[in-house]
């Protein structure tokens, strides 16, 4: 399938980012996913907590093994948050009180499960964490807050363009007969090639290990894209099938992306 849009040059900072989403995780599997990740100097590797701030509580539900990711120096997997909140009100209050619970080990990035975060909330954050980078989730809730057109999709994602550094897209519920529909995705991604290709992209979906297939084909026309997936609670590799999973999943995801993008050769973006 030839390339629709490299989207991406070969600068390390806009490497593909390949992020897992889960709710626990010990750190004999971080190592193990960290000497999992070498070999691949074009993809960056990443784990990403979940964070759920509680409005009634006015606290967070944090998962315990959090601190102990943060601190754990590991040089081929970042540590990422996935915030989520369904209270937006004093927003960036909530993010300033968990940055300082957790200084001095901030991640390098936050990801916003929000539908429509306000954007002098996400300045003021920008403004006094310049150096953490904010991930936009944009999923089926925003498609229904703003109507369903992927162009008006793109409007809201044009709100957040000085501070947001990545778009995470989701696509609608699938459905049993189609798990891995990503035609939606293709063209919210070819309007922002055109109107906002500052934007660094991941996407979602319901990936598994048979899902290789579908994303070599998609990544061979979209190789700057990055790839999130969810796993369930992720134990020691010799005890939880989950964790032998995980490792299978990123193994497979490794080998869909282009051997130039893995490789970090020149002739991506060519």
């Amino acid at each position: 399938m030839p390339q629709k849009h490299p989207y991406h040059d070969l600068e390390s900072e806009n490497k593909p980012l390949v992020c897992f989403v889960v709710r626990n995780i010990c750190s004999d599997l971080l190592r193990l996913l960290d000497t999992t990740a070498e070999g691949c100097p074009g993809l960056r590797f990443a784990t990403a907590i979940p964070i759920t701030y509680r409005p009634k509580k006015k606290d967070f539900d944090i998962p315990t093994w959090t601190k102990e990711a943060l601190e754990c120096q590991l040089p081929n997997i970042e540590r990422i948050l996935y915030y989520e909140s369904t209270k937006i009100q004093k927003l960036f209050t909530q993010l300033d009180t968990l940055m300082e619970s957790l200084s001095p080990n901030h991640p390098s990035s936050i990801v916003l499960h929000l539908v429509r975060p306000k954007v002098s909330a996400l300045s003021a954050f920008k403004k006094k964490y310049p150096d953490i980078k904010l991930i936009l989730r944009i999923g089926p809730e925003t498609y229904q807050d703003v109507g369903a057109t992927p162009r008006q999709v793109l409007s809201r994602i044009m709100e957040y363009r000085q501070f947001v550094d990545t778009i995470l897209l989701k696509p609608r519920d699938r459905s049993p007969e189609n798990p891995i529909d990503l035609t939606e995705l293709e063209i919210i991604i070819d309007l922002l090639s055109e109107k906002a290709n500052r934007f660094h992209l991941a996407i979602a979906n319901g990936f598994d290990q048979n899902s290789g297939e579908a994303l070599r084909q998609f990544l061979e026309s979209y190789p700057g894209i990055g790839i999130f997936a969810y796993h369930q609670l992720i134990g020691s590799p010799d005890s939880d099938p989950n964790a032998k999973t995980m490792l299978a999943f990123m193994k497979m995801i490794k080998t869909a992306y282009p051997e130039r993008v893995r490789r970090l050769q020149p002739s991506f973006g060519a």
